[in-house]
């Protein structure tokens, strides 16, 4: 594993992110080496117990699981094939050194047909994908904070074809911005937000900027999701006067058809907060998630839904709603939602970084997560038999040792070999 240098404020930062899962040794440089969580260790989940790392032939088994400094899964991808795409921050998986990007078969193990060589790499940090977005013809787009992928510069945004190759015919120039949070597809045009140039862009397909699409914010966008309308809904930062959510035409235009009003804020009406999702249900009704305890002025807990005008629905009861922050939100086709984060409790009842809501808000108590994730979950998929797949930094659940990534069955519990059952 190569070691980067990081500043100190960094280091405050990540163990401010990522809690006691970090065993940190400092040598005479400035350069901070991780002792991965071993096998048995106690993390903030309570006791570990090791008996499914090893790899099973009649189940999803991930063996050892992600390593590297603070292994992160951010994106999970399902292909038609029932391979799975996976993005985050790492460098190993399973004993096998893979950087940031991967591919899994359905039982957990790698795809050698996926030939991502070195990987991504970042000429002053630890390379990130967090986004990842498959289109129509098998290509694949990947989102990050990257400069390089197989030794060639590509700089945070890149495309490569179903075998892991690139595709050099995407060129979507030098992308010199910090970050690309997120990645969605329009019709046969892409659009791209996060830390970047204006924030958002959308461009044509072969990776050209799109011309007829003009918007420029000042802070992160976090999420887009195309409506039906071909309207966009955004979540992030500031959107003129409103915080965390806006929504645009399709040429980039704001939608003055809707209003959020001052939208979210933070541990008080007039502290700043995030948004790390907007969604539109089948119904038109609007799913926020993030980091914030108010949205207009009433008290919510890092998650609302909204009428497609703006308003807040009162039909959606979430009490006290979560204590920490929601990185994301999965719509069931119920109508259940299941969110995950950093949170260990929903209106007052615990659950630790992952739960499911009945679609009027209320806890749903048939999906067992017992003791849950002993660290956070940050990204999220369904399968059609209705499993979820679940990836993050945590190194276990309900005391089980799982190392950032985990199936679970339709009621949360563990989706363990037949073997076992």
């Amino acid at each position: 594993m190569e070691f980067k240098k990081i500043t100190p404020y960094s280091v405050i930062l990540i163990c401010i992110l990522f809690g006691s899962l970090l065993l940190l040794t400092f040598n005479n440089c400035g350069n901070i080496k991780v002792s991965p969580v071993q096998r048995g260790d106690q993390g903030s989940g309570g006791s570990l117990v090791d008996d499914h790392l090893e790899a099973d032939q009649d189940g999803f088994s991930i063996g050892s699981g992600f390593n590297g400094f603070v292994p992160i899964v951010k994106s999970i991808v399902l292909e038609s094939n029932n391979k799975i795409l996976i993005g985050g921050m790492f460098d190993e998986y399973n004993g096998q050194p893979k950087s940031a990007i991967l591919r899994l078969n359905s039982d957990g193990s790698l795809d050698l047909a996926f030939e991502v060589g070195t990987g991504f790499s970042h000429p002053s940090e630890f390379p990130v994908v967090s986004s990842i977005a498959r289109q129509s013809d098998g290509k694949i787009l990947v989102g990050g904070s990257f400069g390089s992928y197989k030794g060639q510069n590509h700089n945070n945004l890149i495309r490569l074809n179903s075998d892991g190759s690139i595709d050099n015919t995407f060129n979507s120039g030098t992308l010199s911005d910090l970050h690309v949070e997120t990645i969605t597809l329009h019709g046969n045009k892409i659009l791209i937000g996060g830390n970047i140039q204006g924030r958002i862009k959308r461009l044509l397909a072969n990776g050209s900027l799109d011309p007829t699409f003009i918007a420029s914010f000042g802070h992160v966008v976090n999420s887009i999701f195309v409506l039906p309308s071909n309207k966009l809904l955004l979540s992030g930062g500031i959107f003129g006067g409103t915080l965390g959510v806006t929504q645009l035409l399709e040429n980039g235009a704001t939608d003055t058809t809707v209003s959020f009003g001052s939208g979210i804020a933070g541990l008080d009406p007039v502290s700043s907060g995030l948004a790390f999702q907007a969604q539109a249900q089948s119904d038109g009704k609007i799913l926020l998630s993030g980091d914030f305890s108010f949205y207009n002025g009433q008290a919510v807990g890092s998650i609302v839904r909204l009428l497609p005008n703006g308003q807040l629905d009162s039909t959606f009861n979430t009490g006290t709603g979560f204590d920490n922050f929601v990185t994301k939100l999965l719509i069931l086709p119920d109508g259940k939602i299941v969110a995950i984060g950093y949170f260990q409790s929903y209106n007052g009842q615990s659950v630790n970084r992952i739960a499911r809501l009945l679609p009027n808000g209320q806890l749903d108590s048939t999906f067992n997560v017992g003791s849950g994730f002993n660290n956070s979950v940050h990204s999220i998929a369904l399968q059609s038999d209705g499993k979820l797949l679940v990836g993050g930094v945590f190194t276990s659940y309900q005391g089980v040792s799982y190392r950032s990534l985990i199936r679970l069955n339709p009621d949360g519990t563990i989706d363990l070999p037949e073997s076992e059952q």
